[in-house]
């Protein structure tokens, strides 16, 4: 029982003091996991909770991540408000895509997200002029928090992993809620949650 109490903490320890003693590269991996996994999250909220199958959930990834650098690079905005932007750009078209791809089932919810995956992959792999193509774009803009600029990949895995924290929260927040639980509802038995 106490090493069951004992892991978070342990795993919070390791989480904060073990990037100290790590280069680069690995400090580079840990951020892009960090990034995943935020993703991860969002995809469990809705084939995990919802039972809901989405193929195209990276489509919607890449428009956030894609219009938070364009608005930093190209238009001159801060990293905070075009973070901001670009997520609600990004939940604005999922909801346009959702309204309609919602009301099919089973396999043609999978193929019509898919679809939608895969036009976002052809336009920014295209579109080379404004998505940098294959070599997507590289960002010079840095980040800063209370006036501390984010200049080094330590400090940038420690935002990831404040972001991360927050993602994981706001998830285990949400299906605890009424809303998290009608989706469960809704995986089980859609016929029987919509009665209710």
């Amino acid at each position: 029982m106490k090493t069951k109490a004992l892991l978070p903490g342990v795993l919070v320890l390791a989480s904060l003091v073990g990037p100290l003693f790590m280069n680069n590269y690995w400090l580079h991996l840990l951020i892009s996991f960090g990034i995943l996994a935020i993703v991860a999250l969002g995809f469990n909220v809705l084939m995990g909770y919802a039972g809901q199958v989405s193929l195209g959930h990276a489509g919607f990834y890449a428009i956030g991540a894609y219009g938070a650098a364009l608005l930093t690079e190209r238009l001159g905005w801060s990293f905070w408000p075009s973070l901001v932007v670009a997520a609600c750009l990004s939940g604005l078209l999922a909801y346009v895509v959702g309204l309609p791809t919602l009301r099919l089932r089973d396999y043609y919810l999978a193929i019509a997200t898919l679809g939608f995956g895969v036009a976002i992959q052809v336009v920014a792999a295209q579109w080379s002029d404004l998505t940098g193509g294959a070599v997507g774009l590289a960002l010079k803009t840095r980040p800063s928090l209370f006036g501390l600029e984010i200049d080094n990949n330590l400090l940038f895995f420690y935002l990831t992993l404040g972001f991360l924290l927050l993602s994981y929260f706001g998830v285990e927040s949400l299906a605890r809620s009424r809303p998290g639980r009608a989706m469960m509802a809704l995986r089980v038995d859609e016929e029987a949650a919509a009665s209710v």
